[in-house]
């Protein structure tokens, strides 16, 4: 395939790239250029396959030719290229590189960007899309804690006769705070267990619940000619995890403090005599 490709007339494409939108496939496998407002190549070449590089803007405006062949369609020498993309190793020690490159003097009257650089305002705007989701995790979680207040609070309320007689047979009121103290370390560590366990099956099939909600709902969620994905990425960080986990489970605990601060001010003779 590989001296096919390069010997003939030959070209890979992406399945639903901006050149598909543009041309006329012919039964024979050549195309027709489409579209008055276009420059027009007279070349005629042959689709052998397709590609996808997962970046939404390369994939819908790049196809694969023979460099020759293409600085023949663009009016250039032989062996002449409008950019050179370089990859390395580690996709984020790119500065050394740079530094390298910039310090040659053959490559001085080079324009040398990053992929950092070239997508910037992208990862500006996923920047600021994260710290305010952030915040708004935040109030969530803390409303959430309040929601677990409340109901130990009602507890409180309706346990009154119990909390009345546990005073009058001398338990302490430190034994009356950890038992409300308990309670919520146990709605923090359902809590805990349940959410993580639904956030991680939630990661998993993600992009098949975002194309259900595409198709069904009509709702575009994670559009790719925004994002400049063809799928919504994730990474599971384990550690990051396991902060949310202890953060959440912490704060569950802390918010049965006001409740148990209710119990213990409970004096024995009232609640019973009430009862």
């Amino acid at each position: 395939f590989h001296k096919r490709f390069w010997k003939n007339k030959k070209l890979i494409v992406h399945p639903t790239g901006k050149l598909l939108k543009m041309v006329k496939i012919n039964d024979d496998g050549t195309i027709d250029k489409a579209g008055a407002d276009e420059k027009y190549l007279p070349e005629e070449l042959e689709i052998v396959a397709l590609f996808q590089v997962g970046n939404h803007d390369i994939d819908i405006s790049h196809i694969i030719v023979n460099i020759d062949k293409a600085a023949t369609m663009m009016g250039l020498e032989w062996g002449q290229a409008t950019s050179i993309k370089v990859i390395t190793d580690d996709p984020y020690d790119f500065d050394k590189y740079i530094k390298m490159i910039q310090a040659n003097p053959a490559f001085s009257h080079y324009n040398v960007v990053s992929w950092r650089e070239m997508n910037e305002t992208l990862f500006d705007a996923l920047q600021v899309e994260r710290s305010l989701m952030f915040y708004i995790l935040i109030f969530i979680v803390i409303v959430a804690a309040f929601c677990v207040c409340a109901t130990l609070i009602t507890i409180v309320f309706q346990k009154t006769r119990e909390i009345g007689i546990l005073l009058s047979c001398g338990a302490s009121k430190l034994t009356v705070m950890l038992i409300f103290f308990i309670q919520g370390g146990i709605i923090g560590l359902l809590g805990v267990a349940g959410g993580t366990a639904l956030g991680l099956y939630m990661v998993w099939i993600r992009n098949d619940f975002l194309e259900f909600l595409r198709k069904h709902l009509d709702i575009n969620i994670f559009p790719p000619d925004l994002y400049k994905l063809p799928q919504l990425p994730a990474i599971i960080d384990k550690r990051e995890i396991m902060e949310i986990n202890i953060y959440a489970f912490i704060l569950c605990v802390l918010s049965a403090l006001i409740p148990a601060l209710m119990a213990i001010s409970v004096k024995p003779a009232t609640a019973l005599r009430s009862e």
